[in-house]
């Protein structure tokens, strides 16, 4: 692994300090590394879910033009019927 230093306000060094010690984890990396390890499995939740909303709105804009040249095709027709 490697060494990454982060600035923290007072207020979170406080709270890592009653989980230490409450014997919920070793020390304050381990807190910190519990945090981000959890952060990013849920960003990344969150951008699996984007995509595939992502994927939906090309797919349903992809049906939205298909329809509206039926329709285009459809008013040409009932133009011509008429003469």
């Amino acid at each position: 692994m490697r060494l990454t230093g982060v600035h923290l306000p007072e207020e979170l060094i406080r709270r890592m300090d009653m989980l230490v010690e409450a014997g919920m984890f070793p020390d304050r990396a381990e807190v910190i590394r519990f945090a981000v390890v959890n952060m990013l499995r849920e960003m990344s939740f969150d951008s699996d879910k984007i995509g595939n909303i992502i994927k939906e709105i090309v797919s349903l804009r992809a049906q939205v033009q298909l329809l509206s040249r039926q329709v285009e095709e459809l008013m040409k027709f009932k133009k011509n019927m008429r003469r």
